[in-house]
């Protein structure tokens, strides 16, 4: 619903607003007219600009009106007050007229750079604009004043005045500037073309040219780099329109960069000058030339090997050297590449920093090489090591592998399993052999020994195949397994094949071969009880007695079987049962026996004596048959099948007792009962050993019909040690077979020969009583001492051998049974039993008789003999061992036979039997020179030797000591035998010179003095030839000079054999003869004394040899002693004889030595005392020999003309 009274509110409220809003329409017509500010924009350009002395630079002055209102302005151009802006004068064009509102108008502004203005002098110029006028707008308010800054920079050209030049570069931005950058390419040149203009207005314009370094911040010292430009001088005219050219040249500024140079930027620059008529006024200009050197990273590479040559696996090692060709350090990463760059691997960091330690730096990389076999051998593999700068190739060097051989191989078998194969046959099949290295390669094929009796054989051993990695590299062999006949159906061997290297070594693979055997049946039976002539096996017992028939049946066959018993047959003499049964060794009652393959078992038949009368008997057929054994054949024509066999057996009623004792006699045993019915024994492998047993006949005597005492026959029965040893019986020598005869009569025994007598037809002394034998030794003469009577009894011999196979640890016991033939049910009373074991024992002792105490004088030595003796129960070895030396004291080991040798400086004795003694010689040696009281105690040890090995467990000791004490020598006074000999020769020396002078003294003296008589008649001639008819000789004025003396007896003769005595006494000698008569010197005592002086006897030399020229002097003559001779050798003596003969003596060492080998030390000893007599006196003092020399000659011409008229 409308309300009315509402709505004619809103109308009038309408109404209002719009007419308000006319009201305020029409402000604007009816304000007061007011004028927009003024205002405008000033531009100039360019902002700066370069300008050649003598030329001006323009610059566009733009105004615009940003106003409403055109305006008029005025523009003014003032420069910078100051130094800067001397020379350069600025002028402005006006604006006429005015600039509408947003309108611009433009003019320009010169600013002239005078010629005398430097070159890069700047100057600053302001522009202002000032509005005037408004137009339109008298009361508009003006602002401010616009200004706008330029700035003007004198070039280094010249500008339009008559001289001027400009240098510049094409082709570059800025014109006076330009860089060129060093790449380290020998082919690039670095050659800076600048143009040099002539921008006056005179021709013939010659423009100097200087190339300096500029040494702005940022440039390196470019002392190292060489630039050099290519003129000096330049002559250019003016700009002419008909020679575009002439006011142009170019010139060249070449730069030589060294290797390595360091990175940086090398600055120069280039200065044109015109020199004006005005000697003050210059015009140049300028351009900068700048070199980048940039980091080069560049290298070179050697390595410290250039090939190698490896084997698979082998490692190998090199060095790769970087040089740094650049010029600033940086870091190399090192690489490899190449088809086997998988060979080599980096031995540490495989990256760096590569020094550049001014163009000498380097870095070294160790590589190492291991290569593989998946090349054939004696190939060539290239490898490249590789410097990278990231992935940048810098440098590289190839090493080249040559690969040596792999050498491997397999082998596979066609089948891992042979047989089953017949005993006695055999079979053939193959193995494959595969080279598994990378060359050609000869290749064994071996197989293990097979057990003792089968056989295998290869039908070649070795094999040649090619490469792995390549054709030809198997080959086929074919073997061939036999089967011993004796093999086992149980029985499998395992033959290893193995392929190795022909030349030896480790084998490369082995494989095993199973070989099986096939079953083969057969038997053989015998009866232990001898067979008598009626074909039966015949036994006797009384009633209730069980006989007892043993058949021992072999198992021939290769497996076990079962063999059944039976009786086929009886045919008692009477009635009775006789019972039958059949018994194995352990009493089982059976009738089928298991009998294991090749083994023998004994099966006993029993018979039971029925109630019947004596003699009566049973004659029984028992029968034997292999049951595993399915056969007709009759190979040995006995009339049954192989598989069967028959005995036929007689049991006889009696009641005489038939049994047999058997005792053990001398043997080595370990231990032995008291009844001597068991011994054991301790024997090595190979270890043999004979023991005896007797046998005694104990059954019921009985007279025959001739009335003698029955003999029975004994059976011996002997089992066990099978596999371990073997075993023989021998009687009376001789191997035993089947049975031996027993009396029950009594014999006379030889307790020496420990033997029965027999007479001279060989027959046993047999009586029926003591008695009887008695009788029979007093009727045949037989002592009573050393004899005695005694029952029969029969000696047995066995010996028993251990098998070379048989190891430490095996037991087993021997089983002797001796029995009746008429009563093998009675095994007890005649039982042994030997116990063995298999033990080897190494026992080496000292012999108990070895002195341990001995005593020995200075510098005699002790010899001890030493005996061993092995105790063990095998051949051995052993070793002694020499004990070491102490206190000087030494100890040597002689052996005294042929098993025994030397052995790493100990002694080996080898081979020594059990039992068996060795002696040694132990050789102890006192310390040289030794003086005192000293008691030397050593150990001497020996010990087994086995395998190589010693037995440390085996080791036995002795201490021996010797006492050792100086000789109390001749009377007790401590003198040895050799000083007591020693003496004595020098006494019978004495003597025997004493008695020679003795005896020859006249003809000694006479010699003497015809001797001298001789010299002074040759010294007379001497004198008188040389002085003419002025000299005359007195010759008993000569007889009375001092003795005319030779220096080559005196020196090499008396003066080193009488160890100087002989030197001074000469000295003292010659040195009176001056003094007595001549009057010269000191005299001999006084010389002689100085003479010994030290240091002081060279100045007294020095003062003889003047006192010998003094007495030439006055004689009237002169010699070389006169000269400077004597100062010359006296030289040579203190200098360069001492050098010499210190380096023969080094010879003469070198030498001794071949002397030695072949002349012994006998020969060396009278070389070396020739030599040092040679070299030491002879030549070392030659110089003073010379000198020597001189003096006597002197002295002896000297006293032959004082003495002389």
């Amino acid at each position: 619903m409308v309300i009315r009274g509402e709505t004619a509110s809103r109308s009038n409220r309408t109404a209002f607003f719009l007419v308000s809003l006319m009201l305020v329409a029409l402000l604007p017509m009816i304000a007061t007219p007011v004028s927009a500010a003024a205002s405008i924009n000033l531009t100039v350009s360019p902002n700066s600009q370069t300008v050649n002395p003598g030329d001006s630079g323009e610059y566009t002055v733009i105004v615009r009106n940003t106003g409403d209102d055109p305006i008029t302005v005025n523009l003014q151009a003032s420069n910078e007050p100051g130094e800067d802006c001397n020379g350069f004068t600025s002028a402005i064009g006006q604006i006429p007229g005015q600039i509408e509102a947003g309108q611009s108008e433009e003019t320009t502004m010169n600013v002239t750079v005078g010629q005398t203005v430097e070159a890069d002098t700047a100057c600053d110029t302001t522009v202002t604009a000032t509005i005037t006028a408004v137009i339109g707008a008298p009361a508009a308010e003006i602002p401010e004043p616009s200004t706008q800054t330029v700035t003007t920079t004198a070039g280094d050209g010249s500008g339009g005045a008559i001289w001027g030049v400009d240098l510049y570069f094409d082709d570059v931005k800025d014109r006076n500037q330009k860089t060129l950058t060093y790449t380290a390419d020998p082919n690039d040149d670095y050659i800076y073309y600048i143009t040099v203009e002539n921008t006056g207005q005179q021709n013939s314009t010659t423009v100097n040219l200087t190339l300096v370094e500029r040494d702005d911040s940022g440039c390196g010292n470019a002392g190292d780099l060489t630039a050099t430009l290519s003129k000096s001088t330049v002559t250019l005219d003016a700009e002419d329109e008909d020679d575009p050219d002439a006011h142009t040249e170019t010139v060249e500024v070449e730069v030589e960069v060294p290797d390595g140079q360091e990175a940086d930027d090398y600055c120069w620059e280039v200065t044109g000058t015109v020199t004006t008529p005005n000697p003050t006024e210059e015009i140049s200009d300028t351009v900068d030339l700048e070199l980048e050197v940039p980091v080069l990273k560049e290298c070179s590479m050697s390595l410290s090997k250039t090939s190698l040559n490896l084997n698979p696996g082998q490692e190998g090692t090199f060095t790769a050297t970087l040089t740094n060709d650049g010029n600033n350090d940086w870091s190399v990463s090192m690489a490899r590449s190449g088809p086997k760059a998988s060979w080599i691997s980096f031995d540490g960091p495989s990256s760096g920093v590569l020094p550049y330690d001014d163009g000498s730096g380097t870095k070294t990389f160790d590589l190492i090489v291991v290569p593989d076999d998946s090349v054939n051998a004696d190939s060539f593999n290239d490898i490249t090591i590789q410097a990278k700068d990231g992935n940048a190739l810098k440098c590289s060097e190839v090493i080249t592998i040559k690969l040596g051989q792999s050498y491997g191989a397999e082998l596979s078998l066609t089948t891992s399993s042979l047989g089953p194969i017949e005993p006695g046959e055999n079979r053939t099949s193959s193995i494959t052999v595969t080279n598994t290295g990378n060359g050609q390669d000869n290749l064994r094929i071996s197989v293990s020994s097979p057990p003792s009796g089968w056989g295998v054989q290869l039908d070649q051993s070795t094999v040649t195949v090619n490469s792995r990695h390549g054709s030809g590299k198997s080959a086929n062999v074919q073997y061939t397994v036999t089967v011993p006949l004796d093999a086992l159906a149980t029985e499998s061997i395992e033959l290893t094949f193995s392929v190795l290297p022909a030349g030896g070594g480790a084998a490369y693979q082995t494989k095993i071969l199973t070989v099986t055997v096939s079953e083969t049946h057969g038997m053989s039976t015998t009866s232990i009880i001898p067979v008598d002539n009626q074909g039966y096996i015949s036994q006797t017992g009384d009633y209730n007695d069980i006989l007892v028939f043993p058949i021992e049946v072999e198992n021939l066959g290769n497996n076990d079987d079962v063999f059944r018993f039976y009786t086929k047959q009886q045919r008692p003499s009477s009635g009775g049962n006789w019972d039958i049964s059949f018994t194995d060794s352990q009493d089982n009652s059976q009738t089928e026996f298991n009998i294991p393959a090749r083994q023998t078992v004994v099966i006993n038949v029993n018979v039971l004596v029925p109630n019947v009368g004596n003699y009566n008997n049973n004659d029984i057929i028992i029968e034997v048959t292999n049951l595993e054994h399915s056969t007709n054949a009759d190979d040995n024509d006995d009339g049954l099948p192989d598989n069967k066999a028959q005995f036929s057996i007689r049991a006889i009623k009696n009641n005489i007792t038939y049994s047999m004792d058997a005792r053990f006699g001398e043997g080595e045993y370990s231990s032995v009962t008291i009844d001597n019915k068991a011994a054991s024994v301790i024997l090595a492998p190979e270890g043999v050993m004979m023991f005896e047993f007797w046998i005694e006949n104990v059954g019921t005597p009985q007279v025959g019909p001739s009335g003698l005492l029955r003999s029975d026959l004994a059976v011996i029965d002997i089992n066990g040690l099978e596999g371990i040893a073997t075993r023989q019986i021998l009687i009376n020598g001789e191997l035993y077979d089947e049975s031996v005869p027993i009396t029950t009569k009594y014999a006379v025994y030889n307790l020496t020969s420990q033997s029965y007598m027999t007479d001279a037809d060989g027959n046993l002394f047999l009586a029926e009583s003591v008695a009887g034998a008695n009788a029979i030794m007093v009727g045949n003469n037989i002592s009573l001492f050393g004899n005695e009577v005694r029952k029969f009894k029969q000696k047995v011999t066995v010996i028993v051998e251990v098998s070379p196979t048989a190891q430490t640890g095996d037991a087993g016991i021997l089983e002797v049974v001796v029995f009746s033939q008429e009563n093998a049910a009675d095994r007890t009373s005649g039982r042994l039993i030997l116990n063995l074991e298999v033990q080897t024992i190494y026992d080496i002792q000292f012999s108990e008789e070895v002195v341990l105490y001995h005593e020995l004088e200075y510098p005699g030595r002790q010899t001890i003999p030493v005996t061993i003796t092995n105790d063990g129960n095998t051949k051995t070895d052993f070793i002694i061992y020499t004990p070491e030396g102490f206190r000087g004291w030494s100890v040597l080991l002689e052996e005294d036979n042929t098993e025994c040798r030397d052995y790493n400086e100990h002694l080996r004795c080898d081979e020594v039997a059990p039992g068996q003694s060795v002696e040694i010689q132990v050789i102890v040696r006192p310390p040289n020179g030794a003086e005192i009281k000293d008691n030397y105690t050593f150990t001497l040890s020996v010990e087994p030797f086995v395998e190589n090995e010693p037995l440390t467990v085996g080791r036995e000791n002795i201490e021996i000591s010797v006492l050792g004490q100086p000789d109390e020598g001749l009377l007790g006074l401590g003198l040895s035998q050799e000083e007591i000999a020693s003496g004595v020769y020098l006494i019978v020396g004495f003597l025997f010179v004493g008695i020679l002078y003795r005896t020859g003294k006249p003809t000694i003296v006479q010699m003497r003095q015809a001797g001298k008589a001789k010299k002074m008649a040759k010294l007379s001639q001497k004198m008188a030839a040389a002085h003419g008819d002025g000299v005359s000789v007195n010759q008993a004025m000569l007889a009375n000079m001092p003795p005319v003396r030779s220096a080559k007896l005196d020196w090499f003769v008396l003066m080193p054999f009488t160890l100087g005595i002989y030197t001074l006494l000469v000295n003292y000698r010659i040195a009176n003869e001056l003094k007595e008569k001549a009057n010269i010197g000191p005299g001999g005592l006084k010389h002689a004394i100085f003479m010994i002086i030290p240091i002081y006897n060279f100045y007294r030399g020095f003062q003889f040899v003047g006192e010998v020229r003094q007495l030439e002097t006055e004689t009237g003559h002169s010699t070389k002693l006169s000269t400077s001779s004597p100062l010359t050798w006296f030289i040579l003596g203190m200098t360069l004889f001492p050098i010499l003969s210190i380096v023969l003596l080094f010879i003469s060492i070198f030498a001794l030595i071949p002397v030695y080998l072949l002349a012994g030390e006998f020969g060396a000893t009278i070389f070396a005392y020739a030599t040092y007599y040679g070299i030491l006196w002879c030549f070392a003092t030659l110089p003073f020999y010379k000198i020597w020399k001189m003096i006597i000659e002197s002295l002896n011409t000297s006293w032959a003309l004082k003495f002389s008229n």
